[in-house]
């Protein structure tokens, strides 16, 4: 762990939530995504104690199956559904 607070497997939890989930679920497709879903943290960059190293690697890979079918059903020249928030 990093003087930070976060790790590897955070990490991973982050590419999960804030970028497959949030950038093409919510932003591409315009899909509304509910504030901590699945009781996820509301902090992506933290593993909820409960929640297993297998269990995050099962959510990255599930998240990038469902950005993959996204980006395979929608056209390049499609503008994405949502504006993205500001960073």
């Amino acid at each position: 762990m990093l003087p930070t607070g976060w790790n590897c497997l955070g990490l991973v939890h982050h590419l999960a939530l804030d970028v497959e989930r949030f950038w093409f679920q919510n932003v591409m497709a315009g899909t509304p995504l509910a504030a901590a879903a699945d009781g996820e943290s509301s902090s992506a960059w933290q593993v909820p104690a409960d929640m297993s190293a297998a269990d995050v690697l099962g959510l990255y890979r599930d998240e990038i199956a469902r950005a993959n079918e996204i980006i395979e059903a929608t056209p390049l020249e499609q503008a994405p559904a949502r504006k993205a928030r500001s960073c």
